[in-house]
């Protein structure tokens, strides 16, 4: 993994002017009055006042077509939040790539970039800004239903995932306690 890491390093270096890393930022997004907060892993300054905006991974999850399709929506936010100033260090840059840099044990290292407005093949060509000003907006439409009583406080939204028990506040919202109750119930009425 760490050869194939600093092969990849080596091909981008002549590229970017600077990294910054585990950079904090935060910003009022204006169009749908909701400020977010976090720490980018970390961001390219390349030239022509653009920048890549790079996040470690150590696992498949979240898929580029997840990030792509906004269903984890984490880069593209960040995109809005360096493309609104939010990150003071990097200054004023627009994102170029939004990328997921996969640390696998062994030979399993990758890079998979999630805008794919260059890809060859496909229909839903998104670039860094277009899944960023997407993010945005969905962000908003989602506190807008949650605000108006539309939509109602849920601990899982995708329903893909109702079977997965290792959310990060799964234990908070009691998930497998309450999916073993269900299937006891289920079992009952036959």
């Amino acid at each position: 993994m760490a050869s194939a890491f600093l092969d990849w390093e080596r091909q981008r270096r002549p590229e970017i002017k600077r990294s910054l890393t585990e950079l904090r930022g935060k910003v009022l997004l204006r169009p749908i009055d909701v400020t977010i907060s976090g720490i980018a892993d970390r961001i390219d300054i390349r030239g022509g006042g653009f920048a890549d905006i790079i996040d470690y991974k150590t696992g498949l999850n979240p898929s580029t077509s997840q990030a792509r399709s906004l269903l984890d929506p984490q880069l593209a936010l960040e995109a809005a939040a360096l493309f609104e100033g939010a990150f003071k260090s990097a200054g004023e840059v627009k994102p170029l790539n939004l990328v997921y840099v996969r640390l696998r044990p062994g030979d399993r290292f990758s890079a998979d970039q999630v805008n794919n407005e260059m890809a060859t093949r496909g229909d839903s060509k998104k670039s860094a800004l277009e899944l960023a000003t997407q993010s945005v907006d969905e962000l908003g439409r989602f506190v807008q239903a949650l605000q108006s009583g539309e939509r109602g406080y849920v601990s899982r939204l995708i329903p893909a995932e109702q079977n997965s028990y290792g959310g990060e506040y799964d234990h908070l919202a009691r998930v497998a306690e309450w999916s073993t109750a269900e299937a006891e119930e289920g079992a009952g009425d036959e």
